[in-house]
């Protein structure tokens, strides 16, 4: 099998939060692939990071050190958590966008999103089919070293630069589709980095 088909078999099983098991899994693909999984609610990319990171570290190791009972961690006692977002930036929104918000409520659903592509027909309810389709796309050491050279030169992250790129791809992509001629915009959205006001 494909190792795409193995990352698409992994987004078609979510991890259930429901029920009393760890919030993240391991996988090993025929291929020896390891493949990591973890719910949101545990971490985010740069923490995820730092998991995959030691993962790596300690299958590479030759040997083990097996005198300390691993399943016990034990947290610093200096450590200082970041204090609540609430308290380190202004979280009031303008009039604008509370007034978007409202009007949301009140404008018919037929007015709604004319003109904007979404992909394709949004329905209600899903079939078995239902699916993420994986394609892997891999960037050499040099190209990667560069676009986040670039990145960090005009203070932007490589998710925000991967969204810009996939936006223009995507307008390219449109416009050269004659049945796609009435769409004129696309909606996105781009999430905001708080490192900074983490000293991250």
């Amino acid at each position: 099998r494909a190792f795409a088909e193995v990352i698409e078999e992994e987004f078609t099983n979510p991890i259930d939060a429901s029920k009393d098991l760890p919030l993240w899994r391991v996988t090993v693909a025929p291929d020896n692939h390891v493949i990591f999984s973890g719910h949101h609610a545990i971490g985010d990319g740069q923490s995820g990071l730092a998991v995959l990171r030691t993962i790596l570290e300690g299958l590479n190791q030759d040997s083990y050190d097996t005198s300390e009972d691993v399943r016990v961690i034990k947290p610093r006692a200096d450590l200082e958590l970041t204090a609540p977002i609430e308290t380190l930036t202004d979280l009031s929104i303008s009039f604008k966008t509370f007034f978007l918000a409202v009007s949301g409520f009140l404008i018919p659903a037929k007015w709604k999103g004319r003109g904007v592509w979404t992909g394709g027909d949004v329905v209600s309810e899903t079939g078995e089919s239902t699916k993420n389709n994986v394609r892997i796309v891999h960037i050499d050491e040099g190209t990667s070293s560069r676009l986040l050279s670039l990145a960090r030169a005009n203070k932007a992250t490589l998710t925000t630069i991967i969204y810009v790129l996939s936006i223009v791809i995507l307008t390219k992509l449109v416009n050269d589709n004659h049945t796609l001629v009435k769409y004129k915009r696309f909606v996105t959205t781009i999430p905001t980095s708080l490192r900074h006001l983490a000293s991250l």
